[in-house]
This record gives C-alpha cells, structure tokens and sequence, in this order.
C-alpha cells in the first residue's frame, strides 16, 4: 500500500523514462480492483473471524505486483531488494493474523500476474493481456502481434 505508492511517486519525481512510472501506476490499479473483486467472489473468512474478505491478500499481491514491476524497470538489482521485502510484507499479515497462507501465496500470484500483464501491454510486438470486468466477473483478453 503505502510503500508501493512512494515508490510510485519516487518514480514519477526521479525516473526520466515515464514508462516506468506509468507501468507501476496500471499495474497497481489493476492489482487493487482485481484482488478486490476476487475477495467479494470468493468471501473467504479470515483467521479469527474477523470478515470475509481473507482471499487473496491485497497487502501482499500489491507488494508482489510493485517487486515485479520494478524489476522490469531496473533489472535484477531491484528485485533483489524488492522481492524479500514483498514476501515480509506477505509473512507479516500472516503474523499479524490477516492472513492464511493460501492467502499470502494467492495474493503474491496476482501481483506478479497483474505487474507481467501490464508491462506486455505497452510492448506493440509482444502478447498483449487486457484484464477487465464485466457483468460482475473477471475476464482477460489475450492477443499477439505478428
């Protein structure tokens, strides 16, 4: 959440090449509204009964989708820094009592998910993945370029 956004405004301040800044800001929209969707869907209780809304972790998939983003950005020196601190995050609401593990692994699926689909749609030549939602569920296009 909150560390994904500094970073987002990091990037948007310090980073010449916008790309980079806007593929972050898609990839965490898309991440939000989907995780969210995907938590009414599957209302999941949370450990301790809390709610239902434990399925999948919305801290740690914005945590896997802001790694995965930056590591397309600025190679492997950033994912050396930004995966481990994506998987505290997703450890931390499991200790906290957020969070299942199935939680945690779901939620670090969709952000990588959502962070790969984004970077390919600004590549003309390459797959390109459109997540949108319609008629209250989720859906994907696919398509390549030849």
């Amino acid at each position: 959440g909150l560390g994904s956004a500094l970073t987002l405004g990091t990037q948007y301040y310090f980073d010449s090449d916008s790309n980079h800044w806007q593929n972050h800001a898609r990839t965490i929209v898309w991440t939000t509204l989907t995780v969210t969707g995907m938590k009414y869907a599957f209302g999941e209780q949370r450990p301790g009964n809390k709610n239902y809304e434990s399925f999948p972790s919305g801290h740690t998939a914005i945590s896997f989708a802001t790694a995965t983003s930056l590591t397309y950005a600025y190679g492997y020196k950033a994912a050396l820094i930004a995966y481990p601190v994506a998987a505290l995050v997703g450890l931390s609401r499991m200790a906290d009592d957020m969070h299942w593990a199935s939680d945690v692994v779901g939620g670090a699926f969709m952000g990588i998910i959502m962070a790969r689909a984004c970077e390919q749609n600004d590549k003309p030549t390459a797959a390109s993945w459109t997540p949108f939602i319609s008629n209250g569920s989720f859906n994907v296009y696919y398509t390549k370029n030849f």
